[in-house]
């Protein structure tokens, strides 16, 4: 399994989740739902095409909203790729 690691951050406008892959061999992301709410993250939103290979050290963005007015704030992140399920949580 593929074991991205999910990084948010805020460029000011939007909230951002970065979720970087740290397997030496490509991954295809399935889903990631946050904070067990699918509105959370919606990847036909994201500049991530569905089946496309993230390959090692490569970032795929997901935007969440408007900073402090829409966006949901990762506390628990689920991440599911073609090779398995990894669960991520934030304080």
């Amino acid at each position: 399994m593929g074991q991205p690691d999910p990084r948010f951050a805020d460029n000011g406008l939007f909230n951002v989740l970065n979720v970087q892959s740290r397997e030496s061999q490509p991954i295809v992301i399935k889903s990631v739902l946050m904070n067990d709410d699918p509105k959370c993250v919606r990847m036909d939103q994201s500049l991530y095409r569905p089946g496309a290979p993230v390959k090692l050290g490569e970032v795929v963005r997901f935007f969440l909203g408007m900073a402090n007015f829409n966006a949901c704030e990762p506390v628990k992140v689920v991440i599911t790729t073609d090779r398995g399920v990894a669960t991520f949580n934030f304080e």
